[in-house]
């Protein structure tokens, strides 16, 4: 079971970012929602150890989940009805689309 608390240094944010990456895609169901919805929330807050940077890799984490984080995305969202939580879904769901329609592109060429 994953252990993310807000971080209090760049060093635990980095920690957290990198303990995402090597773990997310191990993780059964309830988990991978409860990891989504958290790396959602982390890339929303409102916490100067959340840099611009440091949220596009968590964005680039779910996006790379795909489809299963949809709904944990969402959730964060209307648990915390921020601005910027509102953008982070946006950029998710864009990045996403345009990661799914590259995808299809790439395997219909190798067809």
């Amino acid at each position: 079971m994953f252990v993310w608390n807000n971080p209090t240094s760049e060093s635990e944010a980095d920690a957290i970012i990198e303990n995402a990456r090597k773990t997310i895609h191990d993780m059964d169901e309830d988990e991978l929602e409860l990891a989504c919805q958290k790396l959602a929330l982390f890339a929303g807050a409102f916490n100067h150890f959340w840099t611009s940077s440091r949220r596009t890799q968590l964005i680039n984490i779910l996006v790379d989940v795909g489809l299963d984080a949809v709904d944990p995305v969402l959730q964060a969202l209307v648990s915390i009805p921020r601005s910027e939580q509102f953008d982070i879904t946006n950029r998710f769901i864009r990045e996403l689309v345009w990661t799914s329609k590259d995808r299809a592109q790439e395997k219909e060429n190798w067809q």
